[in-house]
């Protein structure tokens, strides 16, 4: 695990040190998710959450037809 530093600016900014957004792979202007748990703040990149939500959905999609194909193919029935 890495530990890092950081401190609260003015209007509430917080910088991530360099190393960490590199390891995370995190580029300026990229979304970020915070998530406020038990343990304290989680913050991580938007496109890891939507890659772990793909994973979780995955599980359940029984086909190899994406799902959003699917979806489609279930509005189109429900309009004819």
């Amino acid at each position: 695990m890495h530990e890092f530093r950081a401190q609260m600016k003015q209007g509430g900014r917080v910088i991530i040190p360099a190393p960490l957004r590199k390891l995370l792979k995190i580029k300026e202007g990229e979304e970020l998710i915070l998530k406020l748990e038990e343990d304290g703040l989680h913050i991580m990149p938007l496109n890891y959450v939507l890659k772990q939500a793909q994973s979780l959905t995955q599980k359940y999609n029984k086909t190899s037809k994406k799902l959003t194909d699917s979806l489609y193919e279930l509005r189109q029935e429900e309009n004819d």
